[in-house]
């Protein structure tokens, strides 16, 4: 098991790799690196648009009530 924050894998991918590689015990050559850095490079997160997530303003507190087999 490897535990791995979303933010360092982001921040820095081909790190992130090497960490993994290690902590596994696989050969981390040059090659590798220089594959996943073209890789990076032809694959910007932003190559299909930008998505993001947006906090909606739920009621949590509201209390489901059960008729037959719908919540209302």
């Amino acid at each position: 098991m490897f535990d791995l924050l979303h933010t360092d894998l982001t921040q820095d991918p081909v790190r992130s790799m090497e960490k993994i590689y290690a902590h596994f015990d696989i050969s981390f050559s040059r090659t590798v690196q220089k594959m996943m850095q073209i890789w990076l490079q032809e694959n910007p997160r932003s190559k299909y648009g930008s998505y993001f997530c947006m906090q909606l303003n739920w009621d949590w507190t509201r209390t489901w009530k059960k008729s037959g087999s719908i919540f209302i």
